[in-house]
């Protein structure tokens, strides 16, 4: 594990330096030494909107796509394990119970054994389980991850005592984001109003069978760069209406200037008749002062409104 661990060279991830066994033949890893403050604080700490965080979390995704293209599982991703410098990067730490996985995503893992070093929070119903883990595990854990970084909470914050999370982990039942927001402990905890698109992609990220969720750490990351080129997203399964209203805000600029070249030429159509120069500069006036509502920025599904009347 040590040289596979020395091939692991992201900028988003913490160099790996020396690993072996002590003097009393405990095995060990030394990482590199990274300053800074875990992702849920630091998006916390700075107020950051919904977009800035997923941008954030996007650079994690390069790196733990980086570790599973050289056939490394993490299986401890977590807020605690990856954090952000003074400069905005984060750093993905603690590979200390990583294993090797082989070329298929869903394949069983090799080196399961029966001991199982997790965090319960942040663990896949297949690692709870004991069952063989897969690349799928990660997945999980970057979708708890979003999940906490968009709602302020965890999806199963409400059982997170006792001996119930182990239950409500394998039961695969999952509230949505948007819903658990108004749990969070601090209005800066998450970003607020969380959009159905990115609802849907926590969710998929969250499945309770492997199969089921993205099938790679890439697969996750482009479908959240579609939501944040205002394309429509996979996970929505959306049918003509949610496109084209995805068509509409990605082009919001060029739609609005079609409906006012639209209505100039209807009024310069009805120029002769009586009063048809009043209508024409009332429907002109209303399309150049019209602008996209601010409110639609990122959302899965923006609503339409109609145009001003005199």
């Amino acid at each position: 594990m040590p040289r596979i661990l020395a091939n692991l060279q992201h900028p988003n991830i913490a160099h790996f330096i020396d690993g072996g066994l002590s003097a009393d033949g405990q095995p060990f890893l030394a990482m590199e030494y990274v300053e800074g403050e875990r992702i849920d604080r630091w998006c916390e700490t700075r107020r950051l909107p919904l977009n800035a965080r997923i941008r954030l979390f996007l650079k994690v995704c390069a790196a733990v796509e980086h570790a599973h293209q050289r056939l490394v599982i993490h299986r401890d991703l977590k807020p605690a394990n990856i954090l952000v410098r003074a400069d905005g990067e984060p750093k993905l730490l603690d590979f200390g119970i990583a294993r090797l996985a082989t070329g298929d995503a869903h394949t069983a893992d090799p080196t399961a054994t029966a001991h199982r070093a997790l965090t319960l929070a942040y663990a896949s119903p297949e690692h709870v389980e004991g069952r063989p883990l897969s690349t799928a595990a990660d997945v999980w854990s970057l979708g708890v991850v979003l999940y906490e970084l968009v709602a302020g909470v965890r999806p199963h914050h409400g059982v997170e005592a006792g001996h119930l999370l182990p239950g409500a982990i394998v039961s695969g039942e999952i509230r949505p984001p948007s819903a658990s927001a108004r749990h969070a402990p601090s209005p800066d905890a998450g970003v607020g109003r969380i959009p159905a698109d990115v609802d849907a992609i926590v969710l998929k990220a969250l499945r309770r069978d492997p199969g089921d969720r993205y099938p790679s750490v890439a697969a996750l990351a482009d479908e959240l760069r579609r939501f944040l080129d205002s394309r429509p997203v996979s996970a929505r399964r959306g049918q003509h209406l949610y496109r084209l209203r995805r068509f509409a805000w990605r082009h919001r600029w060029r739609v609005g200037a079609a409906c006012r070249n639209c209505a100039t030429r209807t009024c310069s159509a009805k120029s002769p008749r009586r009063g048809s120069s009043k209508c024409c500069a009332s429907s002109t006036a209303a399309c150049s002062r019209w602008r996209p509502p601010s409110r639609w920025a990122g959302s899965g599904s923006p609503r339409w409104k109609r145009w001003p009347r005199r």
